[in-house]
């Protein structure tokens, strides 16, 4: 409703975000799981929270808490601010805005649920802050003209991610510092290293509709296109998606791959056709021109998702920092709403958490955010982890439903290719022109001196 659109899909497992002109304002919206998401564990849905505020960087103006108040229950209140405290600090409700969204409610029934217990209790903790918003007569402006006085009540200051990550490195010592215990007939005893806790997951709910939207986006093929500067573990990271060597991987700050390959195989019920193309930036111009063509035809009708293949634990090069530029010359400007960043070589973080490594570095938290937020972890040592390629198929799947199923067609890539031809052409007829002008300014020159 915010942004005019269809932005986001339902009942998403991921945060993302989309952006858009309303309003005369620039919006970006991020969009989380459900806080009861019974498809999430809590380790998952922690992730996606954090995942959430580096989408945000430097840091979003204000939360909306969107509630249903049909089905909101007083046990509600306690736990949802809970839960917000537990992942964000108690720092942000002065950030937070409750919104209720009516679907049934008559205005006699807001009337009574407005004076409500429950209700004064919620809003309470956000100091009041509330909106009402009525999904048949949504008035954008008045809402936007609340979440502008929200922001001036906070001094025009974003909820900074320092606070987040100050608060995750404190949970994150606490959690050192406790014995992990387990109940026994005669009282307590400390668990063994060896002891595997498996992640806890919230009561299941109807997940009727879930398993038939699961189901279809599993039989859709996916065509996927691994781009990346030279030595980022490309290769390595088709082989563990397909579960073969098919792609030659060797370690060396050499390019190993020369010429795009293509390779299909069947994943999780799912055929998936991987094309692995050379390192960016690790051959001439013209040569990288010529593979990336031959990416796209490849690939025709088009591809459902590149993915950007970085190395942890490496600099970030000049020509790196700009490495989404160097993808959209190539495939269109519109290739980062089908691009996914995978992180290669998670040994190098040595126990830190790769979201620490990311806020560390403002580029990396750019490139992120260009790309809608999307990014994945993976160990390429690590063969026998299918938990890791399971999940970023998942990912997959879910970016391509959230763009209606389409992909970067070849036609996108003639385009691209069009308007570099033209740039081109352009740049060759100005260096004409300034040639000829100079010409008649020398000759101009010459003739003067030569009458006098």
């Amino acid at each position: 409703m915010i942004l005019g659109r269809k932005a986001f899909i339902e009942n998403s497992r991921v945060s993302e975000v989309q952006r858009g002109r309303v309003e005369d304002r620039n919006i970006s919206v991020i969009d989380t799981p459900e806080f009861f998401n019974t498809e999430l564990t809590d380790e998952d849905l922690q992730n996606e929270m954090m995942k959430s505020l580096s989408l945000s960087y430097p840091g979003p103006h204000v939360f909306l808490l969107t509630v249903n108040p049909d089905t909101f229950t007083e046990e509600d209140v306690r736990e949802i601010v809970n839960m917000i405290e537990e992942h964000f600090g108690a720092h942000v409700l002065k950030f937070t805005l409750a919104l209720f969204i009516r679907e049934q409610m008559t205005n006699r029934e807001w009337m009574a649920f407005s004076l409500s217990p429950k209700f004064i209790e919620l809003t309470s903790h956000f100091r009041g802050k509330f909106y009402e918003l009525n999904s048949e007569k949504t008035d954008i402006t008045t809402f936007l003209d609340k979440v502008e006085e929200i922001v001036k009540q906070n001094a025009n200051q974003h909820y900074k991610n320092n606070n987040y990550k100050t608060f995750q490195k404190k949970k994150i010592l606490e959690q050192k510092e406790k014995v992990p215990v387990q109940q026994t007939g005669s009282g307590q005893r400390l668990l063994s290293s060896s002891q595997v806790m498996p992640p806890v997951r919230r009561q299941q709910g109807n997940k009727g509709f879930s398993v038939i939207h699961e189901l279809q986006t599993r039989l859709q093929d996916l065509m996927i296109a691994l781009l990346g500067p030279v030595g980022s573990g490309k290769s390595s990271v088709g082989n563990n998606i397909l579960g073969r060597n098919w792609f030659r991987a060797n370690f060396s700050p050499r390019a190993v791959t020369q010429t795009c390959e293509r390779k299909k195989g069947a994943v999780n019920d799912k055929t998936i056709t991987i094309i692995d193309t050379p390192g960016l930036f690790g051959t001439s111009k013209n040569d990288e021109i010529k593979e990336m063509m031959n990416c796209a035809h490849m690939s025709s009708p088009g591809v459902n998702t590149f993915l950007l293949v970085i190395k942890l634990g490496v600099r970030f090069t000049e020509e790196e920092k700009n490495i989404m530029q160097r993808i959209e010359h190539y495939f269109g400007d519109d290739a980062e709403r089908y691009t996914i960043i995978v992180f290669t070589h998670t040994d190098q973080l040595n126990g830190e958490l790769l979201e620490e490594y990311i806020w560390a570095s403002t580029d990396l938290q750019k490139l992120i955010h260009r790309c809608g937020g999307r990014y994945h972890s993976f160990n390429n040592m690590d063969r026998n982890n299918r938990d890791q390629v399971d999940k970023l198929l998942q990912q997959i799947d879910q970016m391509v439903e959230s763009i209606g199923g389409s992909h970067s067609t070849v036609h996108r890539f003639r385009t691209a290719q069009a308007s570099r031809e033209e740039e081109e052409l352009y740049f060759v007829i100005k260096c004409v022109l300034a040639c000829a002008l100079l010409l008649v300014i020398l000759a101009s020159f010459f003739f003067t001196g030569k009458a006098q």
